[in-house]
């Protein structure tokens, strides 16, 4: 008997352990307050010619740009640089790269 109770029993606890999570634990936390109706609305489309991060005092961290034309490319990508203009990433359309890169 105790071999057909333990099934129950254990079906039992999820469904219970289920439920009391659901009651029991804090509700989600918002990243930010909801916009008010006085707001205007955000703009559909933003275009730049770079995206550059800083930090708190203004001191560039990294520049997001269009990858720069050149004999194995065609200029049809993007580049991550760090503050010094050392590239870091890239993503394009050709994979090909100069020996040393």
């Amino acid at each position: 008997m105790l071999r057909k109770m333990n099934p129950l029993l254990a079906l039992a606890a999820g469904l219970i352990g289920g439920l009391a999570s659901r009651y029991v634990t804090p509700s989600a936390v918002q990243a930010q307050a909801p916009p008010a109706t006085t707001q205007a609305t955000p703009p559909a489309e933003i275009k730049a010619q770079s995206f550059t991060l800083v930090d708190g005092n203004g001191r560039t961290i990294a520049t997001f740009a269009p990858l720069a034309s050149g004999p194995l490319n065609r200029g049809d990508g993007v580049v991550l640089l760090d503050r010094n203009g050392h590239e870091f990433w890239r993503a394009s359309v050709t994979m090909i790269r100069p020996v040393g890169q």
